[in-house]
């Protein structure tokens, strides 16, 4: 049990640290943030996955496992948004309304499907 907890703690911190390695431009926090974000959210998600699975051990790979998913999880939660792609653009242009001519009594014109 303790070295399924020692390794989550491994695994959390490995996370966090290559997430800010890769992608240091998209961490807008304190460094220190992400780094602890990693092997706490790690360590929770192995408590997690240990107590819905006993905890009496035999499960490291599940825990570890646990353990990688809510550490990925909450790391993403820090992510801010990146400029990858292109600008988003409207799915079609919105239609435009020509005037109707004036009626030349100086009336106005009645809508074609009402006279």
């Amino acid at each position: 049990m303790y070295w399924e907890l020692l390794g989550s703690l491994v695994l959390g911190t490995a996370v966090s640290w290559s997430a800010l390695r890769r992608l240091p431009h998209r961490f807008p926090h304190p460094r220190q943030l992400t780094l602890a974000t990693g092997p706490v959210s790690a360590l929770s998600g192995a408590l997690l996955v240990q107590a819905v699975l006993g905890v009496s051990g035999g499960h490291p790979v599940a825990t570890l496992a646990g353990a990688l998913v809510v550490s990925t999880a909450l790391l993403s939660l820090l992510l801010r948004p990146g400029e990858a792609g292109p600008p988003a653009r409207a799915a079609r242009p919105a239609a435009r309304v020509r005037p109707r001519p004036a009626a030349s009594d100086g009336h106005r014109a009645m809508p074609a499907g009402l006279s």
